[in-house]
């Protein structure tokens, strides 16, 4: 699969969920999916880009509520089932500008 950082200027840019925080929440996106904590809960919301003549924009086709200790086990399962991919096929390489956004939330977060 090519790399997404490396193709030529002349393919489209790989539409993204937009980023937004107000007072009461906080939306984390990646292309095709948005995550919302709530007090309860995460809300996963998987996103299809549609293009009109209006612009771009990302409908949501399913939303997924899950409370928090769902939600971690699902980290946990997904993590080991994520190492054991790796270490049997190949490490999954994220595109550049998904690891400086991981990294400016890390940040954010880590000055609170």
């Amino acid at each position: 699969m090519a790399d997404p950082e490396t193709e030529s200027s002349a393919t489209p840019a790989e539409p993204t969920a937009p980023l937004h925080h107000s007072e009461d929440t906080a939306y984390y996106g990646a292309s095709g999916v948005n995550v919302v904590p709530t007090v309860w809960a995460a809300q996963v919301m998987f996103l299809t880009p549609t293009i009109s003549d209006q612009g771009m924009f990302n409908n949501v086709d399913v939303v997924v509520s899950m409370p928090w200790p769902l939600a971690k086990a699902l980290h946990e399962i997904l993590g080991m089932i994520l190492a054991q991919y790796e270490k049997d096929e190949n490490v999954i390489q994220l595109p550049k500008s998904f690891v400086k956004l991981l990294a400016e939330l890390k940040a954010q977060q880590a000055n609170g």
